[in-house]
């Protein structure tokens, strides 16, 4: 398996950094996690066709992880995309995810290419490719803080994923909303992490890495002033290369 992370800025338009989103490749399968509103430049830039992706996973519909889904599926439309596109999220969001594609006149009954949109339901699996098991678990990330009646089409719906190839499990948080939710996972011993840096302050994922068992953990979706606090701490602390802040563009191998 190889990840390779399109894009690690926070929700903070930055110059020249893209959206939270990376690409899971397994054989000659290609899944992206989250479409921020970019995401269509950034697979340019990391030399990734549009049509090689095979499956999309949304953890939340916040703009910065869903925004860029409608341009991105217009560029496999231009492209001349054949092959069909699964598009996996929440079973709440389900609806409102394909209300969101047909206000940009992208109906997936009417596409050259056969697009579905596949709920998922927490705390079970689902498979996007033939060696890649994917575990969603709900997070507290968003909140009906605006106190909303509860009939209401909106759903508050955010996950985590459990993404596992053999013996490696990657829990990816996508966005959390404290510390706690760090150890989302911990009842399946993930062997490594991607975590975002933004609702988390880098001095909790400092001490978190201290009691995690995992062998690396990875620091996504952060701000300019994160990856220089990072530099600075980074060569006072004793983690023998455990954690690893994340650029456009990496690649990493299990």
């Amino acid at each position: 398996m190889e990840i390779h992370f399109i894009g690690t800025a926070s929700a903070k338009a930055e110059k020249n950094r893209f959206h939270s989103s990376f690409i899971v490749s397994s054989g000659d399968r290609k899944i992206l996690f989250d479409a921020g509103e970019e995401i269509s430049q950034g697979l340019l830039g990391a030399g990734i066709e549009f049509n090689s992706i095979d499956s999309i996973v949304i953890s939340h519909l916040h703009a910065d992880h869903v925004a860029g889904l409608p341009l991105l599926i217009t560029q496999m439309k231009i492209s001349r995309r054949k092959k069909p596109l699964d598009i996996f999220v929440q079973k709440a969001l389900a609806d409102n995810l394909k209300r969101l594609l047909n206000l940009f006149y992208i109906f997936p009954e009417q596409t050259d290419f056969k697009i579905s949109i596949i709920p998922f339901n927490y705390d079970e699996k689902f498979k996007p490719a033939e060696k890649i098991n994917i575990l969603p678990r709900k997070n507290s990330h968003i909140l009906n803080k605006y106190n909303l009646p509860s009939e209401s089409e909106i759903s508050f719906e955010s996950a985590g994923f459990l993404i596992t190839e053999k013996n490696t499990r990657i829990y990816y948080t996508a966005d959390i909303a404290d510390k706690s939710e760090l150890n989302l996972f911990e009842d399946k011993a993930p062997t490594h992490i991607i975590t975002e840096a933004y609702h988390v302050l880098l001095s909790e994922i400092f001490s978190f890495v201290n009691s995690s068992q995992a062998e690396k953990i990875f620091v996504t979706h952060y701000a300019l002033d994160v990856e220089l606090q990072f530099i600075n701490e980074i060569k006072n602390a004793d983690l023998n290369g455990k954690l690893i802040l994340v650029k456009d563009g990496a690649k990493f191998h299990f």
